[in-house]
């Protein structure tokens, strides 16, 4: 497949690739540098990419079990290379080969494991059961720390060589295992999996998910906000200059005014950017798939030049609030996109689907969902998206009372057309007898005056009169929900294999009419589309009509295709988003794909979802809640094509 010509090409001739991958990196005393895959590591012999050796944990024998769970950390010493499992187990290697050192009794991820003068400090982050303990110089037992900071800490090895414990809302630097730590304030989060730190005498910076807070020697402090994703390596190399990693970005450099950003479009050979490292030949090390390397001066110079691509002419709102309060005004619905305001809350739909308030806040409920016809809504008061409420067959008092108020649903049907016409409110009591699980996220209003629900207790069905739990056979997952264009309501599930039951079925108004397809059991990727639906599952795009005859294959999708959103606009072309592996767009149209992509500057942030309104604009879903909208005409022109559509992704 030959690339399409509408962009130049970035240059990546000054990284080179190290042939390993990593998720994790670190330098020995003797300047080689160590990359960690799970329970494996890549050894690059005096920093060079191109000297590269493999270590493996041995599968049997004494330190078996660590290596079946994999490494959180490891500290690579002249005189020994020490790992900490995940599953708590602390192990040595030295001459006489592996010891195992200490077991902890419970999981330790993620772990540190650091050495300080010649001592050795373990901390497992755990944030139910933190533990800090040492392990003096000459002395075979670990120990607790005379006088230590309570509660979670994140360890850190100063350049200027000092000892600090940050803690919420303060930092602890060790005066000496004797006499304990000394305290200061300082405005720091709690620390969790995600936090990165790096300091000097100067001062200390900490990262946490994309902000960055930067704490001087007298406790002055500032905050810097990335917004581009979850950090995952942060260097400080002075008080002014700051490098981080951004995991599945790439890389960004902050000169004291200005972010620089290096993404693929810019050169970057991988993204994944799971870790960061300069060691001390001054080479620039990114964990990720592959580990990439480059001269640290030439990557600093390279970084301050880079022009970013012209990113897309549009409009990125706050949020779909945002974005359908200025584009809609007072009116109800354009296209896809659909506004409703009740008890004085504005709500936004893509066809249907709630996308402001967030559903994925985690402390978001109710969530609602609207009928496209006459702009019905659905109250369900519970949020599937991040959590599930679940119980045996013998529910306790307090799980009862919980799940019937999550099945307790409201429809509201409006008494006329019209943004001022009143709704009336319909109680729906819950299900007889009560499921044992939480509604799912996956709900639908018919055409008909149906509510449908899915949960993984089954697929319910409210016709008016009362709830109807239908029995679809030995199903794993219910993927999605959603209603043709004749009012047909069609299920994409997970179910195992050779179970004998369809993964695609249609429900025609008196029994499920399951679609034969071979070797797929699994659907989930499911959207009206005229005539039918569009469905996909393992490595394949369907359409499929309402008789369930597949009329078109469309080709090839990823083999990892979960999750992912498709949306048709009036031209009857596809725009696949939240494809695992694609950062941005991909549209389908006339055998031939296009990609519209994060990587190339075109996009802010990975896509959720797509809409399309009746004025030629593409409404644009954030990872981060925000929403920008684009010409649909600039979107396909920008996108760079490919030919035959799908086909080796």
């Amino acid at each position: 497949m030959a690339p399409a010509t509408n962009a130049e090409a970035p240059d990546r001739s000054a990284w080179r690739g190290a042939g390993a991958s990593g998720d994790q990196l670190a330098e020995d005393p003797c300047g080689n540098v160590w990359a960690l895959w799970f329970n494996s590591w890549s050894v690059f012999s005096g920093a060079s990419p191109g000297k590269v050796g493999r270590l493996s944990l041995p599968r049997d024998g004494l330190i078996a079990e660590l290596a079946r769970s994999g490494v959180s950390a490891f500290l690579p010493l002249t005189d020994g290379f020490w790992i900490v499992g995940r599953n708590g187990e602390v192990s040595r290697f030295s001459d006489q080969g592996w010891h195992r050192e200490l077991q902890l009794g419970q999981r330790c991820e993620p772990a540190q494991l650091l050495a300080f003068g010649d001592e050795l400090w373990l901390n497992c982050l755990t944030s139910q059961a933190p533990r800090l303990l040492h392990r003096p110089g000459g002395d075979a037992d670990w120990k607790t720390p005379a006088n230590a900071p309570s509660g979670p800490r994140f360890l850190l090895r100063s350049r200027d060589g000092r000892l600090l414990a940050l803690g919420l809302g303060e930092i602890a630097e060790l005066e000496s295992t004797a006499h304990g730590w000394k305290s200061r304030p300082a405005p720091l989060p709690l620390p969790t999996r995600e936090l990165r730190a790096d300091a000097d005498a100067q001062g200390v910076t900490v990262a946490a998910g994309s902000q960055i807070i930067v704490v001087g020697a007298q406790g002055e402090a500032r905050t810097l906000d990335l917004s581009d994703g979850q950090i995952s390596g942060l260097l400080r190399l002075d008080p002014e200059r700051l490098l981080v990693s951004v995991r599945g970005e790439g890389l960004n450099y902050f000169d004291d005014q200005d972010w620089h950003r290096w993404r693929f479009a810019h050169g970057l050979p991988g993204s994944d950017a799971r870790d960061l490292l300069i060691d001390s030949a001054s080479r620039l090390w990114l964990a990720g798939r592959p580990v990439i390397t480059i001269d640290a001066e030439s990557a600093f110079a390279a970084i301050t030049r880079l022009s970013n691509p012209l990113a897309l002419e549009g409009t990125v709102y706050a949020d779909a609030c945002a974005a359908a309060s200025a584009l809609l005004g007072r009116a109800l619905h354009d296209g896809q996109v659909a506004q409703e305001r009740l008890d004085g809350q504005q709500r936004v739909f893509f066809s249907g689907t709630q996308v402001c308030p967030d559903p994925w806040r985690q402390d978001l409920e109710p969530l609602f969902f609207r009928r496209q016809a006459d702009g019905a809504l659905l109250q369900v008061p519970y949020n599937a998206h991040n959590r599930r409420t679940r119980c045996s067959k013998q529910c306790l008092e307090r799980e009862v009372a919980e799940l019937t108020r999550q099945w307790t649903f409201t429809l509201y049907l409006p008494e006329g057309p019209g943004a001022k016409a009143p709704m009336t409110p319909r109680l729906l009591p819950p299900p007889t007898p009560l499921p044992l699980q939480s509604p799912g996220p996956e709900g639908l209003l018919t055409t008909s005056g149906d509510v449908w629900i899915a949960s993984a207790d089954g697929v319910f069905q409210h016709d008016g009169a009362g709830w109807q739990r239908h029995d679809i056979g030995s199903v794993r997952a219910v993927n999605q929900l959603v209603e043709d264009d004749y009012g047909g309501v069609w299920l994409g599930l997970s179910v195992p294999s050779q179970s004998g039951t369809s993964p695609l079925q249609r429900w025609s108004g008196r029994q499920w009419d399951p679609v034969a397809l071979t070797n797929v059991s699994q659907i989930s990727l499911l959207a009206a589309f005229p005539g039918g639906v569009l469905a996909g599952g393992f490595n394949r795009l369907l359409q499929v009509d309402t008789s369930g005859h597949v009329e078109q294959a469309f080709g090839k999708l990823p083999s990892r295709s979960g999750g992912a959103h498709i949306s048709v606009d009036v031209a009857r072309m596809l725009w696949l988003s939240r494809v695992p592996g694609e950062h941005g767009l991909i549209v389908l149209e006339g055998g031939r794909s296009g990609r519209v992509s994060t990587r190339e500057g075109l996009l802010i942030d990975q896509v959720r979802a797509t809409a399309h309104d009746q004025q030629g604009r593409v409404w644009i879903w954030y990872r981060d809640g925000r929403v920008g909208v684009y010409s649909r005409f600039e979107l396909i022109k920008r996108a760079r094509w490919y030919s035959p559509s799908l086909i080796d992704w």
